[in-house]
């Protein structure tokens, strides 16, 4: 009958047993923890060892982090030379595109377009748009 007593997880102890427990978990508390100096130095050495190698890590973090910002200064240039390239580009090829479309629109109600030697207009202003891709139409201007 003595089974019903386990079903709870505990188990009754006399009080010699009991104060035994209580006095050696209390004692492994109370100790203190006795450290010679060679113990200590060599802990010493090697947390300055951990400590120096923190800090070349940081000068190596700290040199990354500037290129990474030198470089998005780089990138921000670039992207604005090409945003001032791109602009310049449009503008050129409406200074030839747009000439013919008002002309066009501006005679839409007539039939026929008489447009003699346009050959050489013609292919002039495609040398042009080619010259404005290529950029070398920035360059003799």
């Amino acid at each position: 009958m003595t089974d019903w007593v386990s079903d709870f997880g505990f188990s009754a102890v006399d009080e010699e047993t009991y104060k035994k427990r209580v006095i050696d978990e209390d004692s492994s508390i109370k100790k203190p923890i006795v450290a010679e100096k060679e113990d200590l130095s060599a802990l010493e050495t090697r947390i300055e060892k951990k400590l120096d190698s923190l800090k070349n890590l940081e000068k190596k973090v700290d040199k990354l982090l500037s290129l990474i910002y030198d470089n998005e200064n780089v990138v921000e240039e670039r992207k604005q030379y090409a945003d001032v390239l791109a602009n310049k580009k449009v503008k050129a090829l409406a200074d030839i595109v747009m000439p013919l479309l008002n002309s066009l629109h501006r005679t839409q109600n007539q039939r026929y377009i008489d447009w003699p030697n346009r050959g050489p207009i013609i292919q002039k202003q495609i040398d042009n748009v080619n010259a404005i891709l290529d950029g070398s139409f920035f360059n003799e201007n």
